[in-house]
């Protein structure tokens, strides 16, 4: 949102119009996120998060219109985060679902204060081109991990990952 109104200084009713196709494109990567989880579930999470990292390195450069579709588009790419969570605990803990609902709430909540914390803080002292090269860091480092657990994981179970 800051970036939104106040480095691209759209008024309260574009941005209100632009955070409803956010909401849309998500909805949107949810559905095609389950699609292409089944079959392509390592390539599509690690896909992804290189995506992110894409976007949040052209939203340093971008103005008006591609800042907008950016957006957007970090909305459709975001709804493959949950999916992706979801099926991926669902596969590697089936047996201990109450455990990994469990668990999942807390990381989630802990992840959500966690970001929140950080993000304050980088925001204050970097602006908003210190929250996008975050982003991106973070994005890759996602990335790397998805990787070498689902190689771990393929490995250590049999299982395909």
């Amino acid at each position: 949102r800051p970036f939104l109104e106040l480095d691209l200084a759209l008024g309260a009713n574009t941005l209100s119009v632009i955070l409803l196709f956010f909401g849309v494109a998500n909805v949107l990567g949810t559905f095609i996120a389950g699609a292409l989880l089944g079959n392509h579930f390592r390539s599509t999470m690690i896909l992804v998060h290189l995506a992110f990292t894409a976007a949040a390195l052209a939203l340093l450069l971008s103005q008006g219109h591609a800042g907008i579709a950016l957006a957007v588009f970090w909305g459709f790419a975001f709804g493959f985060t949950p999916v992706g969570w979801s099926t991926w605990i669902a596969r590697t803990l089936s047996d201990k679902a109450e455990l990994a609902g469990g668990l999942t709430v807390a990381a989630t909540q802990f992840a959500i204060g966690l970001a929140a914390a950080v993000g304050g803080f980088t925001y204050d002292n970097l602006g908003i081109n210190g929250i996008f090269l975050a982003a991106a860091g973070i994005s890759v480092m996602a990335a790397l991990l998805i990787a070498v657990c689902f190689s771990l994981f393929a490995r250590d179970t049999g299982h395909k990952a």
